[in-house]
C-alpha cells in the first residue's frame, strides 16, 4: 500500500513571509499543474497540503524549494 505524503508547503510559504518573499499557494499550484484548470489545481494543491496526495513528482519539491526559498529536508520535515 502506498503511504500519503504529507509536505509543509504551508509553513514554507509562511517561513517564505518571514524573509519578505510573498508566495501563495494558487501561485504554487499554477507551476505545478500549469496545464490544468483553476479549480483542478485548487483541489491538487488542498491534497498537496493535507497529505492526501499519495506521489509527489521531484519536480514539485524543486519548484516549491525554489519559490519558498526552503530545502527539501525542511519540506518533509526533517529539519526546522
Amino acid at each position: 500500500m502506498t503511504q500519503a505524503v504529507k509536505l509543509r508547503v504551508g509553513e514554507a510559504i509562511e517561513r517564505a513571509k518571514t524573509k519578505g518573499i510573498k508566495v501563495l499557494k494558487k501561485d504554487i499550484a499554477a507551476r505545478l499543474w500549469s496545464g490544468s484548470s483553476d479549480s483542478t489545481q485548487k483541489v491538487c494543491i488542498t491534497n498537496l497540503c493535507s497529505g492526501k496526495t499519495k506521489r509527489v513528482e521531484v519536480e514539485w519539491i524543486r519548484i516549491i524549494c525554489e519559490m519558498c526559498d526552503c530545502t527539501p529536508n525542511y519540506l518533509f520535515g526533517y529539519e526546522d
